[in-house]
């Protein structure tokens, strides 16, 4: 996932990877679903997607808030959510409402799966701490979905900082 970010970095000259893999042939990676308990939601979910979607606007709206804020409506139709996760932005907008929801995150390497929590997926500015050889299967949101969050992101100085408020 990065994708969106990936070709920036590419034709800025910061990236160069000897390596891409297209995830997009996988459609259990872009699907998303509610058990009653548990908001599951497939790292190559789009933003738009998320920021449309009825049942995720009434289990956690905070992430359709953050969603309307990212880019425009271009880039959130191209946009995914692990791409937004995995590149490690700080300024990223959809980092925030996850953590609201003590979000654990589904990884795959080659020799297991693992979870960690949201918060363990970031290791630094742009860093997480994924290694080269795994990927971000998906998220699951398992605090109380009902909870009212709201989100809002300004851009102060050039930055950007992204509020939530229950």
């Amino acid at each position: 996932a990065g994708g969106t970010d990936l070709m920036v970095d590419a034709r800025m000259g910061r990236a160069d990877p000897e390596w891409l893999v297209d995830l997009t042939r996988l459609p259990s990676l872009a699907a998303f679903d509610f058990d009653g308990t548990v908001l599951r939601i497939g790292s190559m979910t789009r933003i738009r997607a998320l920021e449309l979607d009825p049942r995720i606007r009434q289990r956690a709206s905070g992430l359709v808030d953050a969603a309307r804020v990212l880019g425009s409506v271009q880039i959130r139709t191209m946009a995914t959510i692990g791409g937004n996760l995995c590149h490690g932005t700080p300024s990223a907008e959809m980092p925030p409402p996850l953590l609201v929801h003590d979000t654990e995150c589904d990884i795959a390497g080659p020799a297991a799966t693992r979870s960690v929590p949201l918060v363990d997926l970031f290791a630094g500015p742009n860093q997480t701490t994924l290694r080269s050889d795994e990927i971000l299967l998906g998220l699951r949101l398992a605090a109380p979905l009902h909870t009212p969050v709201r989100a809002t992101s300004a851009r102060p100085y050039g930055g950007r900082w992204t509020w939530l408020a229950s």
